[in-house]
């Protein structure tokens, strides 16, 4: 027997699909932004601290202010892009902030972003699994925590690598967005297919 929806997730189903549908433009520019911060990252790459540390601190600025704007557009799982938006800004402004710490500071704050991220990710995925391309979250999670225990691992010697890590990840991270963009451009349609299945 397949699962039915009750008149509350229909209803809440209803409203995140719409809001997905109005904001798709704004995830589509976000993915776009992240694709090219990851590009130039990738290519101005250098091996002077300070340089890493505004690189690294830079990216966890956007993922903030992007999750940030998440708590607005979109209500459902709203603590989640909430949590994730102070964490990330947090991070951003400690590496900005004291771009002159300790290679090993530094690799540990790039290590707790990834942490969050990964943590993020998954419970994005494991609270959305109704959503296209929820297991894209799951994957990102995954690989997020793998990277995070290799520079906790390799902290001081492989920083060059990590950020380089980093550029490759926002890179990914941005096109993730763009395709969750399309998806959320016929986000209604969608949803009522689903619906149709289920009610």
């Amino acid at each position: 027997m397949s699962p039915t929806l009750t008149a509350e997730e229909i209803a809440t189903g209803d409203e995140v699909a719409d809001q997905l549908q109005r904001n798709w433009g704004w995830y589509l520019v976000a993915g776009i932004i992240g694709v090219l911060l990851g590009f130039v990252v990738i290519e101005w790459r250098t091996e002077t601290l300070y340089a890493i540390a505004y690189f690294a601190g830079a990216i966890f600025l956007f993922i903030g202010l992007v999750r940030l704007v998440d708590v607005f557009l979109v209500k459902a799982n709203r603590w989640i892009s909430l949590l994730a938006a102070v964490i990330f800004l947090a991070i951003g402004v400690l590496i900005l902030v004291w771009p002159h710490i300790t290679l090993f500071i530094l690799a540990l704050l790039i290590a707790l972003g990834f942490v969050m991220w990964g943590i993020f990710e998954l419970i994005k995925a494991f609270a959305e699994p109704r959503e296209a391309h929820w297991w894209l979250s799951l994957i990102g999670g995954i690989v997020s925590l793998i990277i995070a225990v290799w520079t906790v691992r390799h902290p001081g010697s492989a920083l060059q690598v990590i950020i380089l890590l980093l550029g490759i990840w926002i890179m990914v991270w941005g096109v993730v967005e763009i395709v969750a963009a399309f998806s959320a451009r016929h986000a209604r349609r969608h949803w009522d297919a689903l619906k149709a299945q289920m009610v």
